[in-house]
């Protein structure tokens, strides 16, 4: 453990959860989904880590033995899926998962990588009545994540537009 990476505690403001080591080498193998990156369940999976259902995936290239991940189907019974949240908390976790999309990034916290993140969150944070369509949003988001998880791009305004303009804010 290393003293030097605590912070001060500030009275009525949410301090920053480091995402712990099993984020890591699960975003190896899955994508983690958004509820994960709540506070709550960020002090959960920490605290309770060694007790949380895991899954061996098979070794990378160059390695001889695979590594033990979170089972992402499990846990999302407990901790939530990603079409579950709400508004209020898409709008809160969204900076969590940036910030471990940061950490993820081997260019820099800049990188085209982490860039792509912010792009896409940005989008939907500056729509007009974004709390009103929220609902009606949820769907094509989490489609144009799971997209961009398997079809790496960069960001790209009109591809979203046209994708999302039989939302209701659009009209």
């Amino acid at each position: 453990m290393d003293g030097s990476s605590h912070i001060a505690r500030v009275v009525g403001q949410t301090p920053t959860i480091k995402c712990p080591q099993t984020f890591f080498n699960t975003k190896l193998c899955v994508a983690i989904p958004l509820p994960f990156f709540l506070n709550k369940n960020l002090c959960i999976i920490t605290n309770k880590a060694a007790t949380l259902p895991t899954i061996k995936y098979n070794p990378l290239p160059g390695e001889t033995k695979g590594t033990m991940i979170l089972d992402v189907d499990k846990l999302s019974l407990k901790l939530g899926r990603e079409k579950e949240l709400i508004c209020s908390q898409w709008t809160k976790v969204t900076f969590s998962y940036f910030q471990f999309q940061q950490e993820c990034n081997s260019e820099s916290n800049s990188g085209t990588f982490s860039t792509q993140w912010d792009q896409h969150f940005t989008f939907f944070h500056t729509q007009i009545n974004k709390d009103k369509h929220y609902d009606a949003w949820k769907s094509i988001k989490f489609d144009l994540c799971q997209e961009y998880q398997s079809q790496p791009t960069n960001f790209n305004a009109d591809y979203y537009i046209s994708n999302c303009m039989t939302l209701p804010s659009q009209n």
